[in-house]
């Protein structure tokens, strides 16, 4: 019977530690799937957090998609408005054009008739309106040159010839000498001209850059004071003035007359819409903004 007992105590423990073993591998097993779900568990966080960043900056990457396209559009609205401005200020500069073409056809069918008026306050002319007395024969025989010609197409090689001839291999001239090359070449410089370009030569010497802006300034305003005439011949009191819609009439019934709107933009562009109008200021602008080929 004893020997029966404990052959069942050592089967019965035999079996308890193999139950304890089977029961330790399945804790062991039980733990490590835990610690396997909660990695899952933490990479699932990682992932969602990850995703969620993403999303955040895709939506993001998008709304500022959406921002540049919008700005391209409005760009290229903007673009397409700007070009239309354009080219609607490029068709009215024809306007410009065709209204020096007017004045400039009837100066030259007309200059004789008003060549030797005085211009209302000109400053070519000093007090009551009488040149100097220090005005040389060759000023005034350059001024009359002036009147009967303007300068050629090759305006820009005239001068550059000139100053180099003057300057003589130098680089820069006295103001005097820029003086007598422009009278040379036709032109009659105001004494305000020759006051600016003094005040601006450095040592009273001029380069070549300074003399071409010295003869341009002085041409400009030999054709704007010839140009002026027109106008003048309505100013008989010689203000030096005429009221909008004199102007407005006159450009509206000589030569080839422009409409309406077109002598509209012309004061709008010459006179900035003012009721009394300085013709003289309104030829500069003209030829300015019209050269002469």
């Amino acid at each position: 019977m004893m020997q029966d007992r404990n052959a069942l105590l050592k089967k019965w423990k035999q079996e308890t530690t193999q139950k304890n073993s089977i029961i330790a591998a399945k804790t062991r097993e039980l733990e490590e799937m835990k610690e396997q779900k909660a990695e899952e568990a933490k990479q699932a966080a990682r992932y969602r957090a990850v995703s969620t960043l993403r999303l955040h900056e895709m939506k993001k990457m998008r709304n500022i998609i959406d921002l540049q396209q919008t700005h391209i559009k409005k760009q290229s609205s903007n673009y397409e408005d700007f070009l239309k401005s354009i080219l609607a200020f490029q068709g009215k500069l024809t306007v410009l054009s065709k209204l020096a073409k007017n004045i400039r056809t009837f100066y030259e069918e007309h200059g004789d008739e008003f060549r030797g008026r005085a211009e209302p306050g000109s400053d070519r002319q000093s007090n009551g309106g009488r040149r100097s007395s220090t005005s040389s024969r060759a000023e005034e025989k350059a001024m009359e040159l002036s009147r009967r010609r303007s300068l050629p197409q090759s305006t820009h090689e005239a001068v550059k010839s000139q100053f180099q001839s003057a300057a003589k291999g130098g680089d820069t001239i006295a103001v005097d000498q820029a003086v007598r090359a422009a009278r040379t070449m036709g032109l009659a410089p105001s004494l305000a001209d020759i006051e600016s370009l003094r005040s601006k030569a450095a040592n009273a010497r001029v380069d070549s850059a300074a003399f071409s802006a010295f003869c341009e300034s002085a041409f400009h305003a030999d054709e704007a004071s010839k140009l002026a005439s027109f106008f003048r011949t309505w100013d008989p009191k010689e203000k030096g003035t005429l009221q909008r819609e004199v102007v407005k009439n006159l450009l509206q019934t000589f030569g080839e007359p422009l409409t309406a709107e077109e002598a509209e933009f012309a004061i709008h562009v010459l006179a900035e819409d003012a009721e009394t109008i300085n013709y003289r200021d309104f030829c500069e602008k003209l030829v300015a903004l019209v050269p002469q080929k």
